[in-house]
């Protein structure tokens, strides 16, 4: 019914006949991986291993038909992205799930920390960790978002480590993060539905997680300069 609904099926549409024509061997994309990775991918939010891997699979298509100029819309131009796949896709989706493998460890070791933790700041964790880690969550992020999550769980791992000590800092960052959210939501409000999940503003949620480095663990660092300041001026520049 609008050219976003139209260009979104298009995307699904196609991938599904891409991995459809295009099957994954489970022992290939996991060849050399340790008992160690196989444990820690074993726990993840898809269920077992395998639906890891499908997850993955959905993630790497996903890469291939934008990497080689997005849906196609003729038999031809299928049948040229599906030669491109077989060799390409299987690649991809074992680099992924590499990839997984710190995030997944990082997430367990935040969820022993967190079982032990109470308190406004433990409950804030445990709904950041289920923002970023959810079923379905490699394909919905995607490969150059995955690459921070590690940078991410770390921090909000330490953040609670250091409490109580902390109790006053961790507030103050409370504070910065409660009015960085509450306009965030009233944008999103704002917005038409299909405008919401453009990319622009997308990528405000993702200057939040960096702002969360800065205020409870600045020393792992952020790839850019983060503020209060700077994530409510991205805000207002797509209000214009």
């Amino acid at each position: 019914s609008t050219p976003a609904a139209q260009a979104q099926a298009m995307r699904e549409g196609t991938r599904a006949l891409l991995l459809a024509a295009v099957p994954t061997q489970l022992k290939a994309v996991t060849a050399g991986l340790s008992n160690t990775q196989r444990l820690a991918l074993g726990q993840n939010p898809d269920g077992g291993l395998e639906a890891l891997v499908e997850d993955c699979r959905v993630a790497a298509a996903n890469e291939v038909i934008a990497a080689h100029g997005g849906p196609v819309r003729t038999p031809e131009a299928f049948d040229a992205l599906v030669k491109i796949a077989r060799s390409e896709l299987a690649g991809r989706v074992s680099a992924i799930l590499r990839m997984i493998v710190p995030i997944l460890e990082q997430a367990h070791q935040l969820s022993v920390v967190l079982d032990r933790s109470r308190g406004e700041a433990a409950d804030d964790v445990r709904e950041q960790l289920t923002s970023l880690l959810f079923p379905g969550f490699v394909a919905e992020l995607g490969s150059a978002r995955l690459r921070d999550l590690p940078r991410y769980l770390a921090a909000a791992k330490f953040r609670l480590e250091a409490l109580p000590a902390s109790a006053q800092r961790d507030q103050q960052a409370m504070d910065v993060l409660d009015r960085v959210y509450a306009a965030y939501d009233r944008l999103l409000s704002s917005l038409p539905e299909e405008r919401r999940t453009a990319r622009d503003v997308d990528a405000i949620s993702w200057m939040i997680e960096e702002l969360r480095v800065s205020l409870f663990a600045q020393s792992l660092g952020t790839p850019t300069p983060i503020s209060e300041k700077r994530v409510l001026k991205a805000i207002e520049a797509i209000k214009r």
